[in-house]
C-alpha cells in the first residue's frame, strides 16, 4: 500500500479545490442578496469619457418641471445632478466646442435671448419669463454643464 496519508492529503486538496471554486462560479452572475438596496449598476449603460475616467449614464431627459422646457441636446451620456420642478442641472459628457454652439442656438430657438451675455465657452440669457439659462463648455473634460432656473418674479397685477 502506497502512504495514505499523501494520498488522504491529495483527495482533501482536490476537494478544497474544487469546492472553492464551485464557491466562486456561483458567486459569479448570481445574485442572492436580499437588500433591496442593492446597486442596479449592471442595467445602467455607462462609458469612461473623460481623460480622468469618470463613467457617465444615459442621460433621460427632464419631462416636467423647467428642465422639460429647454432642447434635448445630441449627447446621450452625463449626469443630472438636480432635477426639481424649478431647477434643472445636468451635465453632459463627450461634448464638444460645436456641440456647446448648436446647444446654444436651440436655446436661443426656445426664446433664451433675453438679457444675455456670451463668451466662447459660456452663454448665461433669461426667456420673456425671466427663466435663468447657463450654459458652459468645460474643454477640460469635454462636458457640457447645463442649468436652468425658473423664475419666480411675478407683478403685483397677477
Amino acid at each position: 500500500m502506497k502512504n495514505p496519508v499523501k494520498k488522504i492529503l491529495c483527495t482533501v486538496m482536490a476537494l478544497l479545490i474544487v469546492g472553492t471554486s464551485g464557491v466562486v462560479f456561483t458567486g459569479c452572475g448570481s445574485d442572492n442578496s436580499k437588500d433591496s438596496s442593492a446597486s442596479t449598476t449592471s442595467e445602467v449603460t455607462t462609458v469612461p469619457v473623460d481623460s480622468n475616467g469618470k463613467e457617465y449614464q444615459k442621460v433621460t431627459w427632464a419631462t416636467s418641471g423647467i428642465g422639460s422646457e429647454l432642447p434635448v441636446p445630441n449627447l446621450t451620456y452625463g449626469k443630472v445632478k438636480l432635477e426639481k420642478d424649478t431647477r434643472y442641472y445636468v451635465t453632459m459628457a463627450g461634448a464638444s466646442l460645436d456641440d456647446f454652439e448648436q446647444y446654444v442656438n436651440d436655446c436661443k430657438s426656445k426664446g433664451f435671448t433675453e438679457n444675455y451675455s456670451k463668451r466662447d465657452d459660456f452663454y448665461k440669457a433669461e426667456d420673456k419669463d425671466g427663466h435663468g439659462l447657463t450654459v458652459k463648455y468645460h474643454s477640460d473634460d469635454n462636458t457640457l454643464e447645463i442649468r436652468v432656473k425658473k423664475s419666480f418674479n411675478m407683478s403685483l397685477s397677477e
